[in-house]
Parts: C-alpha cells; structure tokens; sequence
C-alpha cells in the first residue's frame, strides 16, 4: 500500500520556514507515529500477516520527499 501526502502550511504552522534538518527531524515525527497507527491496527495486522509492505510519502514545497516504510519487522524494533 502507497499512500502520497502534500504537506501544507496553515495558520498555525509554516512549513516554508523548514529546512533539511527540519525535516529530518519531521521525518522522525511522522515515523513515530506512522509506526504506532501501523503496529496496533488490526489492517495493518493483516498486512504484516501477508508480508506486505506500506509506504507513505510525504511532499512538502521545497524539500526533499520524505519516503516511509513500514513493514513486520519495523514493529519489532
């Protein structure tokens, strides 16, 4: 499963102020929680039962694509 995500900014936060060490420190964030939503849900139970691999990737204007992968063994570290 691939999921693609336009990150954009609003009122409360401005993403045209980040820059690649902010988003490496984003891409820890959202793979905390990426990561707890896919090791607890029984969807996702399933699709680690099959071996199967999810993928979320998220654009954000003028940096770098943040590529995430989940898969069984990220729930066991």
């Amino acid at each position: 499963f691939i999921y693609d995500y336009a990150l954009n900014s609003s009122p409360n936060l401005d993403l045209s102020a980040l820059d690649a060490g902010d988003a490496e420190i984003l891409k820890e964030m959202l793979f905390v929680k990426a990561k707890a939503s896919f090791c607890s849900t029984e969807f996702s139970q399933r699709l680690r039962e099959l071996g199967k691999t999810m993928v979320l990737n998220y654009e954000i204007k003028g940096l770098p694509p943040i590529r995430l992968k989940l898969d069984k063994n990220s729930c066991e570290r």
